[in-house]
């Protein structure tokens, strides 16, 4: 395998689009986690 290759595949295992449901997730449990110590649900 050509270290191109290698790279290409590196950085197809990183897409936007996992960033973005990284992003989400990790807000997703900052909000309920703040609803927990605020005691609000």
């Amino acid at each position: 395998m050509r270290q191109a290759d290698k790279e290409e595949l590196a950085k197809g295992q990183f897409e936007p689009k996992h960033y973005a449901i990284l992003a989400f997730v990790a807000v997703l449990m900052l909000y309920l986690y703040r609803d927990i110590l605020t005691g609000d649900f």
